[in-house]
């Protein structure tokens, strides 16, 4: 696994470069929101739990703005992880028809059309670095491997 840190000047400093690793992971969740799209109802709720995103209201923010969606934070006593499976399990075996019981809520994040137009800006941009990266890549992997076979022709 590689990784790239584009566009740092002199003048970035420690603040910057933490937010860019926050919108890197935001971008991350939309581009698995996006493959969920065809398969997710239009009145779907999105709930954070998690010991990192809960501390962070900036990173929660950020993620409601990168997915255009709201984000509901819950309760840090919710075991959402544990409580999800065993749902799909309970459905699965036609135990329960679905979630019925509310679950303890902190607080709402609503995306800002201009915070998301910029983000939605931001992950087409590295979607096309990802890009040229992997072809990059490719190229360089194809030259190590001419080089290889080379070397393994001379011995």
């Amino acid at each position: 696994m590689r990784g790239l840190v584009h566009g740092l000047t002199l003048d970035t400093d420690q603040s910057e470069l933490f937010r860019a690793s926050l919108e890197a992971i935001a971008y991350r969740f939309g581009a698995l929101y996006e493959s969920l799209a065809t398969v997710i109802t239009p009145e779907h709720t999105i709930h954070a739990n998690g010991g990192a995103i809960l501390r962070s209201p900036l990173w929660m923010q950020i993620v409601a703005d990168t997915l255009d969606h709201p984000l509901i934070a819950l309760d840090q006593t919710v075991e959402a992880s544990a409580r999800g499976a065993a749902i799909c399990t309970l459905e699965t075996i036609g135990a329960i028809d679905g979630l019925h019981q509310p679950l303890e809520t902190v607080a709402t994040y609503r995306p800002d059309a201009t915070a998301t137009a910029t983000y939605a800006a931001a992950r087409a941009r590295q979607s096309r670095l990802e890009t040229l990266i992997d072809e990059f890549q490719d190229t360089t992997s194809a030259g190590q491997e001419a080089c290889d076979a080379t070397k393994e022709q001379e011995s």
